[in-house]
């Protein structure tokens, strides 16, 4: 999308898995309250990553960091499709 001096663009915002419709708030509450930091648990519990995987590599910060909102495309490993 072409901007013109002085517009901004639209900021990036992903913060579900849109297979499942999941929210990473969802996915780091529920972490939280069980003590699980599991990506294979989470994707048992709201079936994130089981579908396109492209959500894995947010669900898996989400686990470690508690960050629930990204701005930036996070590249998903080699193999880590599932």
């Amino acid at each position: 999308m072409p901007t013109t001096p002085g517009e901004s663009r639209p900021q990036l915002r992903i913060e579900r898995c849109v297979c499942h419709d999941v929210t990473f708030r969802e996915v780091v509450d529920w972490s939280k309250a069980t003590g699980c930091r599991s990506v294979d648990a989470a994707a048992r519990e709201f079936k994130c990553t089981t579908s396109c995987g492209m959500c894995l590599p947010y669900v898996e910060r989400a686990l470690e960091t508690g960050q629930c909102v990204f701005h930036e495309i996070l590249p998903l490993r080699r193999g880590a499709a599932r």
